[in-house]
């Protein structure tokens, strides 16, 4: 039952973050590019990823919901993150990025690279031995 719990937990904020995306990724930075018009205006891969940090900074606002974490260090842990996961990314990303399929795909495996999982006990739980050690 516990580990069940545990699952339930880890699908719950895996679904959370996802759904959000879309609310989120409306964002247009002051060069005009947005994650929703890359289709009619290409976004250069470092904008790209500047607008999906910016998603990801956005979100951390529901932090105390979906992270049990404040929104102030939910930014920290984003900004934290962000160099480490865009050297990762940026590899893999075409200079431009021009088609929602490929929007939502970098976007998804950068987000969660960048977006803080659930805490429990002060401790950032990522499987489900640290869910069923840490949330009780």
């Amino acid at each position: 039952m516990i580990k069940f719990c545990a699952v339930l937990l880890l699908t719950a904020a895996a679904y959370v973050m996802y759904a959000q995306y879309f609310d989120a990724s409306q964002i247009t930075n002051a060069n005009n590019y947005s994650l929703q018009a890359v289709e009619q205006n290409p976004v250069p891969k470092h904008e790209f990823y500047m607008l999906w940090s910016d998603v990801a900074i956005s979100r951390c606002n529901a932090a105390s919901k979906n992270h049990n974490e404040t929104p102030k260090k939910c930014r920290e842990l984003v900004n934290q993150r962000s160099t480490a996961c865009k050297s990762n990314m940026i590899a893999k990303t075409p200079d431009f990025v021009s088609t929602k399929v490929l929007t939502e795909q970098l976007g998804r495996q950068y987000l969660e690279c960048v977006t803080p999982y659930y805490f429990c006990g002060g401790v950032e739980v990522k499987t489900d031995d640290e869910v069923l050690r840490y949330c009780r």
